[in-house]
């Protein structure tokens, strides 16, 4: 293939849809399996088993040499046998008990982490399923924007100015929080897990509505620029990584200001997950709605807005 035929290559929606969605699930399992934690839940209560098993001999064998202790010196005196007694009572007789308590906390502590394991596990399956949904939400993002496209057509006939405009910032990351709530919610459900308080609930809806505020001030389609701005997928990508950063560093900021103060770099510097920098590049291919014959990779390419 030539220079001038690669650079008339087009892929239409579905292709782009499907490389892109093939490229999101690789950094998600990618980053599951990284965040997988190592350790056997099952091998883990098994052996707590053992130790309690161990305890429960310890215990008995306490018990009869006890009786045995007792019988003994009922039926016999002198000092050997008060001796005995002492050295019994003394040195013997507690430590059966000192050793079925530590076999039975030995016990206790394999059946915690058995626990923190599957709480893990579980945590990461449900974060796991809530990506998979949010990064199908995005990709499918020039369908599921269609709530906010009518809202926002009426808007585009009204006068120009700064409040038009940031009501249809509003609008569109309106209608992205609330599909990102549903997925959280619906999920966390079907889990079982507990969705929080109405103003934890609250809380993280808001800050994910600040975040996509945040991201769409930086499109530069919003700055006037309109179509130019994307006339290149390069643009495009770029574009969508910035702006996807800061909103992950708003919504991060908010959520957690304690960290913030401890290291004000911690969510502006985009070396931190390398993954998660890969999963924002690869995104916008995902994205990538087709016009006509479908969009040029190096040619002129209008997509609507991306989702942050």
């Amino acid at each position: 293939m030539n220079l001038a035929a690669l650079r008339a290559l087009t892929l239409d929606r579905k292709a782009m849809f499907r490389a892109g969605g093939a490229g999101l699930l690789f950094v998600d399992l990618s980053a599951f399996h990284l965040d997988w934690p190592e350790g056997d839940p099952a091998g883990a209560r098994e052996a707590a088993g053992y130790f309690r098993d161990i305890a429960d001999r310890v215990d008995k064998s306490g018990r009869d040499m006890a009786h045995v202790a007792a019988v003994l010196g009922k039926h016999n005196k002198g000092k050997g046998i008060s001796a005995f007694e002492t050295f019994f009572s003394e040195d013997m007789a507690p430590y059966p008990i000192d050793v079925a308590a530590y076999a039975r906390n030995v016990a206790k502590v394999c059946d915690d982490y058995a626990d923190l394991l599957e709480r893990i596990q579980h945590a990461l399956r449900v974060m796991l399923a809530i990506q998979l949904l949010e990064d199908a939400m995005f990709a499918l993002w020039p369908e599921v924007r269609v709530g906010a496209y009518f809202l926002n057509k009426r808007l585009r006939a009204a006068a120009g100015g700064y409040m038009i405009r940031l009501l249809k910032y509003f609008i569109e990351s309106s209608w992205y929080m609330v599909l990102d709530q549903a997925i959280k919610a619906s999920v966390r459900g079907i889990a079982g897990d507990d969705l929080g308080t109405p103003y934890d609930i609250g809380k993280d809806a808001t800050f994910n509505l600040i975040g996509a505020l945040v991201f769409y001030h930086i499109d530069p389609a919003n700055f006037g620029m309109g179509d130019r701005a994307y006339d290149k997928i390069w643009k495009r990508v770029a574009w969508y990584w910035a702006g996807s950063n800061l909103f992950s560093d708003t919504a991060g900021s908010l959520s957690n200001p304690d960290k913030l103060k401890e290291n004000p770099l911690h969510f502006f510097d985009p070396s931190l997950d390398p993954l998660v920098q890969l999963r924002k590049l690869i995104m916008p291919f995902a994205q990538e709605p087709a016009s006509g014959g479908g969009p040029k990779l190096w040619g002129n390419n209008v997509p609507v807005p991306p989702a942050p």
